[in-house]
């Protein structure tokens, strides 16, 4: 059995995305709409103008990838009952992301000072409590459900979330065609056309994979050299970082010291109906509104410096690596969320409100660089097969990723809302400060 498509949309990547009458309906639904006005990339248009593009085109293009790649798979290309459950968790996968999209997280994170909220447990709330969604998904919602939020692993929960999965095929490209930059170029059609389905009998489990045919790993490779550049240019730039860590500040101080400020916009906690309420009605726009409506001064101060694009500036910048080992070992232990002290002390060296001071650390991981002890940070295995061979680890194959010397850059950021004449004595005094740590 096959789809039944009633609507085709025209997309800048993947040309035409078909769409089922279901699945025209939850795109209706108030809930899917709101992520038109969640762009993908938070505050990188300040950077690259042409990133304006939001959850909602990414969304639609999840979905018609993920089905794509489901009809490369033996197992799934004529299961059309499977096929309709992965292509509903693909189209609602990031319906769960708050305002300014990964940035929320990190909003929540500080203010609340707990790390546990995550966009994708928002997701499942929410298919869990919006009775429109349910209703449409109808039969079919626990099954969404388990796919979106189960931890097994078979070759469909792959396809939706996992080192190949269809968000990072599609957000690579998209990502990288609307910031008008091409390190997000890869060879996606091969990608696609060598997936295979790698069963457990050979990794010790009853689990199956979604791996690659041997005649693919030179397009995977440039995928993942594809993904750690768009890293290295685009999501950690610098001023995009300053940005949404003015963006945070903000919301940080108005939450602290305006009374008046709706905070429940942060207090989360799982299965909360009255929260995922609160928390529908929220986009990018609204959520910049309520800060430059706040009644503290410095918060309002920031969020129209942002609107404005009078950013922070960087006063001091560093490679962990180049540190003194016990400095280094001392950075790397204070959490995000723990920056308050010596953001207190730089604030007090320098002469500067603290509030006004932010200390940012940063991470670029290549997942298959090799470490000289053999320490491989944050893997994700790609597995590869030669016909019914025994699967072989991308690590473990020749590869210009393993041997370059990419490795994981760590960097230590100090951003200070400066003025222009006052700027290269304070970067003097920075340099001196951490020198003396």
């Amino acid at each position: 059995m096959q789809p039944e498509y009633t609507k085709i949309v025209r997309d800048a990547i993947h040309g035409y995305v078909h769409l089922t009458e279901k699945e025209v309906e939850i795109i209706g639904v108030p809930v899917f709409q709101r992520l038109r006005g969640i762009k993908q990339l938070a505050n990188t248009h300040l950077v690259y103008p042409g990133a304006v593009h939001t959850r909602f085109e990414h969304s639609l293009g999840t979905l018609e990838l993920a089905y794509r790649m489901a009809q490369m798979i033996e197992s799934l290309r004529d299961n059309w009952e499977k096929a309709r459950i992965i292509r509903y968790a693909a189209l609602l996968h990031d319906v769960g992301h708050g305002p300014f999209s990964h940035v929320f997280e990190d909003i929540v994170s500080r203010i609340t000072k707990k790390s546990s909220f995550k966009h994708e447990s928002v997701t499942l709330d929410i298919l869990q409590n919006d009775e429109k969604i349910a209703k449409i998904l109808g039969e079919y919602k626990d099954s969404v459900i388990d796919l979106l939020g189960s931890k097994k692993r078979f070759v469909e929960h792959c396809i939706i979330d996992g080192p190949l999965d269809a968000d990072k095929l599609d957000y690579l490209q998209r990502d990288s065609y609307h910031a008008g930059v091409a390190y997000g170029v890869f060879d996606s059609t091969r990608v696609l056309h060598t997936l295979k389905e790698i069963r457990g009998r050979f990794l010790d489990t009853e689990e199956s994979y979604l791996g690659v045919d041997m005649k693919g790993r030179e397009a995977v490779i440039g995928m993942l050299l594809a993904y750690y550049y768009m890293h290295e240019t685009v999501y950690s730039h610098k001023t995009r970082r300053i940005a949404d860590a003015m963006l945070t500040r903000s919301a940080e101080l108005a939450a602290k010291n305006d009374a008046t400020y709706d905070k429940r916009i942060f207090q989360y906690s799982k299965g909360d109906a009255d929260f995922i309420r609160i928390f529908k009605e929220f986009d990018d726009r609204r959520f910049l509104e309520q800060i430059l409506a706040s009644k503290d001064e410095k918060a309002r101060q920031i969020g129209l410096r942002l609107s404005r694009r009078m950013l922070f500036k960087a006063i001091f910048g560093k490679d962990l690596r180049d540190f003194p080992d016990r400095v280094r070992f001392n950075l790397m232990q204070i959490a995000p969320t723990q920056t308050e002290k010596l953001e207190k002390d730089i604030g007090d060296y320098l002469k500067i409100d603290s509030d006004f001071v932010i200390v940012d650390r940063q991470s670029i991981s290549n997942p298959l660089y090799r470490e000289p002890y053999g320490v491989i940070p944050k893997p994700e295995i790609i597995y590869f097969q030669e016909n019914e061979e025994e699967p072989v680890e991308l690590s473990n194959l020749p590869s210009p990723l393993s041997r370059t010397g990419m490795r994981t850059v760590e960097r230590f950021w100090i951003y200070v809302l400066v003025k222009k004449d006052e700027r290269e004595e304070k970067e003097r005094m920075a340099d001196e400060f951490m020198g003396s740590l």
